[in-house]
């Protein structure tokens, strides 16, 4: 068996990767010994994805410490005491050969490697999400935009309009306000179009925000107010009676 397709998690301290400057969660892949087409993908998947996991390859019948890993890639249905990631739907046979199937594979894994590797974007009180130049999904904190929880969503691409509207934009930038019945959060959805030191574009950074602490505190600063709708005939903010005097 290849070597590179056996790494194991204690070749890197605590699971450190040098190159990527980050921690790699640790998986296990589990094959049956009398398939030679369950160790070959997994060998496979082992080369191909060792820049988002450190993968383990071993035999059913093997001892396994479950606390060493952080999920499973499974080729059955079976129950396991880790996060799994069900690869039942990919033909072994086939897959290395078809550019679609390879696609999947690759956007289940990288939605795999976002819900079990901890970052500190998990936390932030709204949706956050970064996609491709084409508008894949790399990484998405699966929350909604008004902040709940979405149990059970999966992350959504960008759409091909919204990309060509990034694009045109001249600030490369988009921004919508999602509505809201409560005048206790103004959210806004930005879409940011991000490009290197050359000028090549890099990927798509999608967040939403509650923009009315930003804006409370510069009209608190600047002697102005928010106040609502139905008090105002002309804009969003009055200036304080102080400034009047």
């Amino acid at each position: 068996m290849n070597n590179r397709s056996k790494r194991i998690a204690s070749q890197l301290p605590n699971g450190y990767d040098k190159d990527m400057m980050k921690l790699k969660p640790n998986l296990l892949c589990l094959y049956q010994a009398d398939h030679p087409d369950e160790i070959h993908f997994f060998q496979q998947v082992a080369q191909h994805f060792d820049d988002l996991f450190q993968i383990v390859v071993l035999e059913k019948t093997k001892e396994v410490s479950w606390s060493d890993y952080q999920g499973i890639l499974s080729l059955t249905n079976e129950p396991y005491p880790l996060p799994v990631c069900s690869l039942t739907d990919f033909h072994l046979e086939t897959i290395w050969e078809d550019p679609l199937a390879l696609l999947a594979l690759q956007k289940k894994l990288l939605h795999f490697y976002s819900t079990i590797q901890y970052s500190p974007l998990d936390d932030l009180p709204f949706h956050f999400s970064y996609c491709d130049i084409k508008g894949q999904v790399l990484y998405d904190n699966l929350k909604s935009d008004t902040g709940f929880a979405a149990f059970g969503s999966e992350a959504q691409d960008i759409e091909d309009w919204l990309i060509a509207d990034l694009e045109q934009s001249s600030t490369h930038t988009l921004h919508f306000q999602i509505p809201n019945d409560s005048f206790d959060q103004i959210l806004m959805q930005t879409y940011e179009m991000l490009y290197d030191a050359k000028g090549a574009p890099r990927g798509i950074l999608q967040q939403v925000q509650d923009i009315r602490p930003l804006l409370n505190s510069y009209l608190e600063n600047s002697g102005q107010a928010i106040v609502g709708w139905s008090d105002v005939t002309s804009g969003a903010s009055i200036k304080n009676n102080l400034l009047d005097d």
